[in-house]
């Protein structure tokens, strides 16, 4: 979760700070869908997944 803003674009970095300042309460729901994606991706989740891949590979054979 973010905002996205493009490279050297500094009229869209104001608007990005902008926006947070006018909406302080989208950044605690912004940081808990950060958190969120944190866990998803997680290197421990990355590689059970990887694990259980190996697994599925190995009972095909």
């Amino acid at each position: 979760a973010g905002y996205y803003v493009k490279e050297f674009n500094a009229d869209g970095l104001k608007n990005g700070v902008l926006y947070f300042f006018e909406n302080r309460d989208k950044i605690e729901a912004m940081s808990e869908i950060s958190k969120k994606l944190i866990k998803k991706f997680a290197w421990e989740a990355s590689a059970e997944k990887i694990v259980n891949i190996y697994k599925k590979i190995k009972i095909n054979e």
